[in-house]
């Protein structure tokens, strides 16, 4: 204060002039060469009291400037520092510690003039003052390139075709697009969650620095519509999914896809796919409002595992089918099941002798999921039906069996096998119980042929 008076190696003691919070001693600084200067600060006499006890600060020589440092105006970088040096802009007030053997000032960098910066080595606390700085100039950047922006497909236009633009939310990270059809996406950097500032600016080359940027505002994305869905029983599309509650403001697309498909009113049908697959669906951007919104993540899912029903090819039926499954007969039009058997034997009477009839048996679709993977049952033709049978009344025997054959009482549900070795029957047994016939036919062979149609025997 004007209250205090100074003194630097013992000189006389002088009175402080200004009121400061502060008193600038680099005039004393840099006129010591050799040895601290002491500068004494003491309250001055009045004529009531004497002058106070004296604080002394020692005042030390400043190190030699830095030397060698050479600066890039193409990566923009000072080289030859070290972490005993800081920094700062002419102008500024105080000075940002070097921490490495590089200095990047691209951040410093402006479009409308050269950039000063001063570079000294940092003093040292009772060892050395802050050595004289030495000053870099920073060129001034290459002009921004002129682009627009353009919201509907999130890209910016008016680029040179093969060059590398960047583009980034902050100035200081940057994200490379090259140019194609004399534009660049910059989607990944609209945000969610906040407006940004998004800076677009030409990438350095070997041969030239980075360009200032390009600057625009963009809003952040609304709200990712809630309404569409897949529906996978839609009548009138079977065996495809349904995209339902989309409209003209809409766009969707494949995950793996790069190019949007703008929605049309109603529906939008998409084939079954062999794996999941996801879908996005969101609002249009807007051209010079507002980009598209966030995205509505759909699955399309894959068909399920096919049911596992089965064919008795002695009895002819299906079973385990129920309800909610369905059948195609040799690729017609599928047809719900109304029980948990199905019964062939009509299907297989109609196979032209050496045909066969595929059932494609699966889950139907429902609202959430599509129809199953199919499980297929090859009815194979009948063969002929026996013949040369006989019955003797008197032994209670059918003749001109064999192996191959089977026989039943009519009526009966299941059928009894004849042994290896027989070409006869006995059916004493079934006239007993009161049949008056026996039908008899060739055994179903797997893979081969269904039974055949079967011969009526009278006992009576």
């Amino acid at each position: 204060t004007t209250a205090m008076e100074i003194s630097s190696n013992g000189t006389n003691f002088t009175t402080v002039t200004a009121a400061s919070s502060a008193y600038d001693v680099s005039g004393l600084i840099d006129a010591a060469s050799t040895g601290a200067t002491v500068f004494s600060v003491r309250k001055f006499a009045t004529a009531l009291a004497p002058a106070s006890a004296t604080t002394e600060i020692l005042l030390y020589p400043r190190l030699s400037a830095p030397t060698g440092l050479t600066y890039s105006p193409i990566t923009c970088i000072v080289s030859g520092t070290a972490n005993t040096m800081q920094y700062k802009e002419q102008g500024a007030s105080s000075w940002a510690n070097i921490t490495a053997a590089t200095l990047n000032v691209e951040s410093l960098l402006s479009e409308t003039a050269a950039v000063l910066i001063d570079i000294r080595y940092k003093p040292v606390s009772g060892v050395s003052s802050a050595s004289s700085p030495v000053t870099v100039t920073l060129d001034t950047l290459p002009t921004a390139p002129t682009l627009a922006l353009d919201l509907v497909s999130e890209t910016v236009s008016g680029c040179t075709n093969g060059i590398n633009y960047q583009y980034g939310t902050d100035g200081k990270s940057w994200t490379s697009a090259i140019a194609a059809h004399g534009s660049s996406d910059i989607s990944s950097a609209i945000s969610t969650s906040k407006a940004i500032t998004l800076y677009v600016r030409k990438a350095a080359t070997s041969t030239a620095p980075a360009t200032a940027s390009a600057t625009f505002s963009i809003s952040k994305r609304g709200a990712a519509p809630t309404a569409p869905a897949l529906v996978y029983n839609a009548v009138n599309y079977p065996d495809q999914a349904v995209l339902s509650s989309v409209d003209s403001s809409m766009e969707y697309k494949k995950s793996t896809d790069t190019q949007w498909t703008a929605c049309s009113n109603g529906l939008i049908a998409l084939d079954i796919p062999a794996t999941s697959v996801t879908y996005y669906v969101r609002y249009s951007g807007v051209a010079n409002t507002s980009p598209a919104s966030a995205n509505k993540s759909i699955t399309l899912s894959a068909r399920g595992s096919a049911p596992s029903p089965s064919l008795n090819i002695t009895t002819e039926v299906v079973s385990s089918v129920s309800t909610a499954m369905e059948m195609s007969v040799n690729g017609s039009a599928y047809a719900t099941f109304t029980s948990t058997t199905y019964d062939c034997a009509a299907l297989i009477d109609s196979i032209a002798s050496g045909g066969t009839t595929v059932l494609s048996i699966r889950k139907q679709a429902t609202a959430t999921a599509p129809a199953s993977n199919v499980k297929e049952i090859i009815l194979y033709a009948r063969v002929a039906q026996p013949v040369g049978l006989s019955y003797d009344s008197s032994n209670k025997k059918i003749t001109g069996v064999n192996s191959s054959m089977q026989y039943r009482a009519t009526g009966a549900s299941s059928w009894s096998t004849i042994a290896s070795s027989a070409t006869t029957i006995t059916v004493t047994s079934l006239i007993s119980a009161g049949h008056t016939q026996v039908e008899v036919r060739y055994k179903p062979v797997s893979g081969v042929s269904s039974a055949s149609s079967a011969v009526v025997v009278n006992i009576s």
